[in-house]
């Protein structure tokens, strides 16, 4: 079972949350994790201002307001990359990350989308495509953790869908009317076939671990 991973090495006898807390917190890839959500209330300002005025020294310029937001919107995805990345070569993937990281994309993610919908008229009803399906994978994830201590780690599929979430909040904050169309048309497309596939991998997961646990249980 490569696709997720086991917490073991968590203490046992207590809830899973607190499994999950007394996981590593403050270490170089969560931390940039926690970027991300500070960056969102400077992204979601910037989005719903035109035009700001900098000064540095003898230095005046000004930057439009979808500028300064794709440039913290870069940041933010540059950091997702990071993160993964640094846990990897330091060896500090850690339950905490793992349940957070995909878990602040979301409501960066969502927040964004929502916030596009009266100024850009992104379409409210593939938001709420997009809020479900990211709903239903967070309460599967959820029950995983909670009834079989498994952390679902992210899929191909899913990393594909994220993307194609970027690069159509970016053409919608840019006002590129036909690539936002395509990105849009690709998105839900990846919206559903994602979804069907997590719903499957979930219940693959549920019964792998039930049949395992049911012959444990028969020795």
């Amino acid at each position: 079972m490569k696709n997720f991973i086991r917490s073991h090495d968590l203490l046992r006898g207590m809830p899973e949350m607190d499994h999950l807390l007394l996981s590593p917190i403050f270490t170089l890839p969560n931390l940039l994790s926690l970027s991300r959500l500070l960056l969102l209330p400077f992204i979601l300002f910037s989005l719903f201002h035109k035009t700001f005025h900098f000064s540095f020294f003898i230095f005046h310029f000004s930057l439009p307001g979808e500028a300064l937001s794709l440039i913290l919107m870069i940041l933010c995805v540059l950091s997702d990359g990071l993160d993964g990345y640094i846990a990897r070569r330091r060896k500090q993937v850690t339950q905490f990350g793992k349940v957070m990281d995909p878990l602040i994309d979301k409501i960066l993610t969502v927040t964004i989308i929502l916030s596009l919908i009266p100024l850009r008229g992104f379409p409210l009803w593939v938001a709420f495509l997009i809020l479900l399906r990211d709903l239903a994978i967070l309460l599967g994830s959820f029950l995983l953790l909670k009834g079989r201590k498994i952390v679902p780690t992210s899929t191909p599929i899913g990393k594909l869908t994220g993307f194609s979430y970027a690069m159509m909040v970016i053409s919608y904050v840019l006002r590129l009317e036909g690539f936002s169309r395509l990105t849009t048309v690709t998105s839900t497309f990846l919206v559903f076939l994602s979804g069907f596939h997590y719903l499957f991998r979930f219940l693959k997961l549920f019964r792998t671990t039930h049949e395992i646990a049911g012959v444990s249980t028969s020795h």
